[in-house]
């Protein structure tokens, strides 16, 4: 196998990712960097979806060694700034929760689907949420961290 095969088949399932958002369906844009993603969401509005560009953590030798990829999601809106109140920002969060679970899911679901080849081999080892505000230049939502084995 490959040593980066792992590597290459995430890469390839996030361009082609898509998730349900409250309004229309949710395609990633895929970032490296904070500023690389500032940039990219400058002139956006609504709900979006940032991908970072997958990590691969490798130890061993070259006749055995193991994988570790990671990336991480951002659900993400626009800070309501001036309009904000606690319920509405609540509101905010409890929305773009709801998008950031039926991400898990479906990475999980695609993990174990039969037709979905760009994740075999791989495992969902970890997952960790936590809110975000003020992020790349105003938006507040979720991260959505993930490692594979």
């Amino acid at each position: 196998m490959n040593r980066l095969q792992k590597l290459i088949n995430l890469n390839t399932y996030l361009n082609s990712f898509r998730i349900a958002g409250s309004d229309d369906e949710l395609a990633p844009i895929i970032t490296t960097a904070q500023a690389d993603a500032t940039s990219k969401l400058a002139y956006l509005d609504g709900q979006r979806l940032i991908a970072a560009h997958p990590e691969c953590n490798q130890s061993g030798n070259d006749d055995v060694f193991s994988s570790v990829v990671s990336t991480a999601f951002f659900v993400l809106e626009k800070s309501l700034a001036q309009a904000k109140t606690d319920d509405l920002e609540q509101e905010q969060y409890d929305r773009l929760l709801r998008i950031a679970s039926d991400i898990i899911d479906k990475v999980a679901a695609d993990i174990t689907a039969s037709g979905c080849n760009t994740l075999s081999g791989l495992s969902l080892n970890s997952v960790k949420v936590v809110p975000e505000a003020s992020l790349f230049g105003g938006w507040l939502g979720w991260s959505v961290e993930m490692d594979f084995d």
